[in-house]
């Protein structure tokens, strides 16, 4: 994520996704709805970024089980 610019601010809530200490223990320690919200952020600019750099292609697998925030 380093390499790829922009989104270094969206490390920790990527790496509280992947179940890693996320190096930030404001953010471990925040509401469960901002966290939620923060990771969301992060999974969004790390795909606009990534598309940015190359194509992507995302597959979406029980897309029917989502829900309206996602």
């Amino acid at each position: 994520m380093r390499r790829m610019g922009d989104v270094e601010a969206h490390i920790p809530a990527i790496r509280y996704l992947l179940s890693v200490d996320p190096g930030d223990p404001a953010f471990a320690a925040m509401e469960a709805v901002a966290r939620r919200r923060k990771i969301f952020d992060a999974v969004r600019a790390l795909i606009l970024r990534g598309a940015r750099l190359r194509p992507l292609v995302l597959v979406v697998e029980d897309l029917h089980w989502i829900d309206t925030s996602s």
